[in-house]
């Protein structure tokens, strides 16, 4: 294990060095891990059956049973898809959110307008 981290770093370095130094953030982005992650299992495991007859004087077939227990531990690399530009939602989500701010302030003006007219429909009832 600890070569292979050896060796990924090698890598890293020597992409890093061979890419030039201009513009090094995007390339990190893609080189370096976003999160670690850390786990630990507990399991158990019986295991009961029959087996084949394995030799040429053996009688019966094979009988199994085997019960135990293991543990592992595990960590992992994670890494998001990397993003060079803004995303073009930006301007898409500000768009929807103007017509539906325009839209409700129409209809605030229209609901004024039939309030005046109620009130001078009724001002002239009374």
């Amino acid at each position: 294990m600890k070569y292979i981290i050896s060796f990924y770093w090698v890598v890293c370095v020597c992409v890093a060095l061979g890419s030039g130094c201009h513009a090094p953030k995007p390339f990190l982005n893609a080189i370096t891990p976003d999160r670690v992650g850390y786990g630990i299992s507990n399991s158990t495991m019986t295991g009961l059956g029959m087996g084949n007859k394995t030799m040429s004087n053996q009688v019966e077939n094979l009988e199994l049973d085997f019960r135990g227990e293991s543990e592992g531990s595990m960590v992992w690399l994670e890494w998001d898809f990397p993003s060079w530009q803004q995303p073009n939602d930006y301007t898409r989500n500000t768009r929807a959110k103007i017509r539906n701010l325009n839209y409700r302030m129409s209809m605030m003006e229209a609901e004024d307008k039939n309030n005046q007219l109620v009130d001078k429909w009724l001002g002239n009832r009374r």
